[in-house]
């Protein structure tokens, strides 16, 4: 039989798979989640990896997603590219947070875009707008970006 992950299901282990990476502080796990090309234009992830380590604390307790993931694909001339916004709430044993990623799963003109390209991590108490899904500053800025509101 055959089982098809829908679009909420590759974004929650996405996001599953990262937050494993981070509490269990797997600098390895966290580099491979994210593009080659994210790694690059980011400038230093390796310390931005260890901010991002201290600044996550407690275990996962729950996460919620904001109605998503929005999902874009384009298809020309035989070329295809597909990514996925996501934003999600979760609570951990000491803390909450607001979370946005922008995931690239497929891209046949550049094998080095796929994986995670940008993501943005905000405790919910510090969100200007908890009201609203959480999107970072809505630049995708390459990389791990803390502490960032629009």
């Amino acid at each position: 039989m055959f089982f098809a992950r829908n679009n909420n299901q590759i974004a929650n282990e996405q996001l599953e798979a990262l937050l494993e990476a981070i509490q269990s502080k797997n600098a390895q796990a966290v580099k491979e989640l994210f593009s080659d090309n994210a790694w690059a234009e980011s400038g230093n992830m390796e310390k931005s990896i260890l901010v991002l380590f201290d600044y996550f604390q407690g275990e996962l307790v729950s996460y919620k997603s904001w109605a998503g993931p929005s999902v874009h694909a384009t298809k020309n001339h035989g070329e295809y590219w597909k990514s996925y916004d996501c934003t999600y709430d979760f609570e951990t044993t000491q803390d909450k947070y607001r979370l946005a990623m922008e995931i690239i799963t497929v891209d046949t003109t550049d094998a080095d875009n796929i994986g995670i390209r940008s993501l943005y991590i905000i405790r919910f108490e510090d969100d200007t707008d908890q009201n609203c899904a959480y999107w970072g500053d809505g630049e995708h800025t390459p990389g791990i970006n803390i502490g960032k509101t629009e």
